[in-house]
């Protein structure tokens, strides 16, 4: 019998588009600010690791394990980003 793998999927932290009200699409890198806040804040070594690998390439592969530290990290109220990309950042953790 083969083992089942689990897909996962590349979250691309340096080319997030959020739509604005008016309907114009807007392009942000938070990779490296991501990263950062990620470096200076956890005391995780796992996401010690996830933080280079974000600040340094810009993305991440999403396993479980990086799927509910970040998405920790995103709901942490001291989170240091706008509601608007704290929301496209929960929505691309889900997706």
């Amino acid at each position: 019998m083969k083992k089942t793998e689990k897909k996962t999927k590349e979250v691309n932290f340096s080319n997030l588009i959020i739509t604005d009200l008016d309907g114009k699409e807007l392009k942000f890198d938070v990779s490296k600010t991501l990263g950062n806040h990620i470096y200076q804040t956890t005391g995780d070594l796992g996401m010690l690791e996830v933080a280079q690998t974000i600040y340094k390439k810009g993305e991440v592969e999403l396993t479980e394990q990086v799927k509910t530290g970040l998405t920790e990290v995103v709901n942490n109220p001291q989170f240091p980003f706008l509601a608007v990309v704290k929301k496209k950042l929960l929505e691309e953790l889900e997706g």
